[in-house]
């Protein structure tokens, strides 16, 4: 004897439409050729960016990058007169500078350096302190 299926929920299993009346779906989905390059060239860039992105971070992490320190250690004034007729400032200023890395992992190398003197901001000197011709490289953790 053949045992009955039971009830299924009050599903339709009625007849099969005919395979010349299915519908047709397309494989795009109805998108057009333009459509699916813009949406790859999206997909690639997010993903350089987020790329990018992790790089910086992990060398961020890696290196963790800190401020370089300049510090004034002796600043001498010898010669400051001005000229009424000229309207010129003679003068003659002696500054010591020490600078300090912090960086356990970072040297620097100084290749230029120029030092600017304002007044009410106006720029009234300048000079190189230092040119390709003495530039040096200051190791990590060290004070020059």
């Amino acid at each position: 004897m053949v045992d009955k299926q039971p009830h299924l929920n009050g599903g339709y299993y009625g007849p099969a439409i005919p395979p010349a009346e299915q519908p047709r779906y397309r494989h795009n989905h109805g998108r057009s050729c333009c459509c699916c390059l813009f949406g790859i060239f999206w997909k690639i860039l997010v993903t350089l960016i987020v790329l990018v992105g992790l790089a910086i971070l992990i060398f961020w992490l890696v290196v963790q990058p800190r401020s370089f320190k300049f510090y004034v250690t002796e600043a001498e004034l010898t010669q400051f007169e001005y000229d009424t007729n000229n309207n010129t400032l003679h003068y003659n200023m002696v500054l010591n500078f020490t600078a300090r890395n912090p960086n356990k992992k970072l040297s620097i190398y100084y290749d230029k350096v120029e030092a600017l003197a304002f007044y009410e901001d106006t720029r009234f000197a300048n000079y190189d302190v230092i040119t390709h011709i003495n530039s040096f490289r200051q190791y990590k953790k060290s004070t020059n």
